[in-house]
């Protein structure tokens, strides 16, 4: 999906680059598993939802995002954008108008049904989440334009 980066681009991409990781950062952020309201999904729901309805270069559409995990040191999570008109069916539950969507690129092969009682609820919260570490030396981090120690 990312081109590399020349040095001989007519533009200075580290802005680009600042905004896409401080993404990345904002969607691996953990949030504690409590009874209150978190409005901190906010941000990165807006942004996905814009993500699903764009298309590649190649006017293909965006299939779903990856991101660092907030539970799993080094694991990543997934968003997949798809629904019904997606899953590929097995041939005995394919009905008359299936061939209609020809993006089907999903396939259940399992699932498992599990009522979430109290004590699952009380586990979860006791599995603290990664904290992440940004250097703050690094320079990719520094705005070029900006003045004094920001980033």
């Amino acid at each position: 999906m990312f081109e590399p980066i020349h040095d001989t681009m007519e533009y200075d991409p580290r802005r680009l680059l600042i905004f896409l990781h401080l993404l990345s950062e904002e969607f691996s952020k953990p949030i504690e598993r409590d009874d209150r309201v978190h409005i901190e999904y906010v941000a990165t729901q807006v942004v996905t939802e814009y993500l699903r309805g764009m298309k590649t270069r190649d006017d293909l559409n965006i299939d779903g995002i990856r991101y660092g995990s907030a539970r799993h040191d080094g694991g990543a999570s997934l968003v997949l954008f798809c629904d019904s008109h997606n899953l590929i069916l097995p041939k005995e539950q394919q009905r008359q108008f299936y061939d209609l969507h020809r993006d089907r690129w999903i396939k259940l092969i399992g699932y498992e049904d599990r009522d979430v009682v109290a004590d699952d609820i009380e586990r979860w919260k006791l599995e603290r989440p990664k904290q992440h570490y940004r250097d703050p030396d690094d320079d990719i981090f520094r705005d070029p334009d900006a003045e004094g120690d920001q980033i």
